[in-house]
């Protein structure tokens, strides 16, 4: 009772290039970046497959297609595969953080002692696949 239709006024598709900066060289392919945006919500996904580190950051990218929101909650990312990571760890997720504009940095556990971690995971031929929403 009391509903109203309303339509969707705000929808976008597009890509975007992740990067670490620096002298980061990248495989064939290697900076994918794919986002959904409806209406303050963008959807996220990333692909990096790195060749050389260079001097370019080892524990987060960057490169989003939009700002978060600087009051909006921490979002978080799901990684569906990091493989040749410079560090060994437990588990590991993306974290877009409010002090970071636009960049998502990659935490984990590395220790058996429960903590949690900023993870320089990022070295010569890691590659990465992440996914996740977060608010603009």
């Amino acid at each position: 009772a009391g509903m109203t239709s309303e339509l969707l006024a705000d929808y976008e598709e597009g890509t975007f290039t992740p990067t670490l900066g620096g002298s980061t060289t990248y495989n064939a392919n290697g900076q994918v970046g794919r986002y959904t945006k409806i209406g303050n919500i963008v959807y996220i996904q990333v692909s990096l497959s790195i060749n050389a580190i260079g001097t370019g950051t080892t524990n987060r990218f960057s490169g989003l297609p939009f700002t978060h929101t600087p009051t909006a909650i921490n979002s978080c990312f799901t990684v569906g595969n990091l493989s040749n990571s410079a560090v060994n760890f437990y588990f590991v997720t993306g974290i877009l953080n409010r002090s970071y504009n636009a960049q998502v940095e990659i935490y984990g556990q590395a220790a058996l002692d429960g903590s949690t971690e900023s993870l320089n995971v990022f070295g010569n031929n890691t590659a990465l696949n992440i996914t996740g929403w977060y608010e603009v």
